[in-house]
């Protein structure tokens, strides 16, 4: 999967305001789990955005404060991707179930058809 910030990642780095909110508004493009490691990867980085927070950003928060909330946040993350994963899978199956081919279906649920032909062996499998 590439992320926003692997396509222009000296926008991550920018010195120049408008560009540094320019990166924060990107970080809102990617998953809440990939979003909040990032975040919490940002402590350990002196320069640049991480998880929408820019180093200004970082150095006025108090990070021993924020550690507990950004390791809930990645759990809460990581459940909240299973939830939309798992609701995509559902809605996959059901067009399948309509008579809807691979292809057709994964351009309307936004994933490659060999995700979801991997899904349906998954399904046929366990029923």
């Amino acid at each position: 999967m590439s992320y926003i910030c692997a396509k222009n990642p000296d926008l991550w780095f920018s010195e120049v305001q408008e560009e540094i909110e320019l990166a924060k508004d990107g970080c809102l493009d990617c998953p809440l789990s990939v979003y909040t490691a990032c975040r919490e990867r940002g402590w350990e980085e002196e320069h640049g955005v991480f998880g929408g927070l820019s180093s200004a950003d970082r150095r006025k928060l108090n990070p021993k404060r924020t550690n507990s909330l950004v390791r809930r946040n990645v759990a809460e993350a990581s459940t909240v991707d299973k939830t939309l994963k798992s609701a995509k899978v559902t809605r996959a199956l059901d067009l399948l179930s309509k008579g809807l081919n691979s292809t057709e279906v994964a351009a309307t649920v936004g994933v490659p058809p060999a995700t979801v032909r991997w899904w349906l062996m998954r399904h046929q499998a366990v029923n």
